[in-house]
């Protein structure tokens, strides 16, 4: 009989000893968040998951990869995702949406990155 894959690596770090997270396809999440978790520091945890952006052994960082794809999963399910809706805009409307913080999808990049908003990350 033949072993199941885990759903997620958590190789060592050469250059220091640190771990990092990559999901694999068979965690159950969309490919699209399995990429964007691809080689990925324990560090970029979301707020929720901050008690295990340290793990200090092998066994912590799995039971971190699990709690992060348990997570994602409940995320996934409560739909807090972003989404695109086409709808009919004029150019000013639209300007307006992407240049104010509560509806950028700049923030929404930022806040995913744990990174705070800063308008020196607009693009003109």
């Amino acid at each position: 009989m033949s072993r199941l894959p885990k759903p997620f690596n958590t190789p060592r770090r050469t250059d220091s000893r640190t771990y990092q997270i990559t999901l694999n396809k068979t965690c159950g999440l969309p490919a699209r968040v399995c990429d964007e978790w691809r080689r990925r520091s324990f560090q970029d945890f979301p707020d929720d998951l901050a008690q295990y952006r340290n793990p200090k052994n092998k066994a912590a960082a799995e039971t971190a990869a699990f709690a992060l794809i348990t997570f994602l999963k409940k995320k996934q399910d409560e739909g807090d995702t972003r989404h695109v809706v086409f709808a009919d805009i004029t150019v000013g409307n639209w300007l307006e949406k992407f240049t104010r913080i509560e509806t950028s999808p700049r923030t929404g990049i930022n806040a995913s990155k744990n990174r705070p908003y800063s308008i020196d990350t607009l693009k003109g």
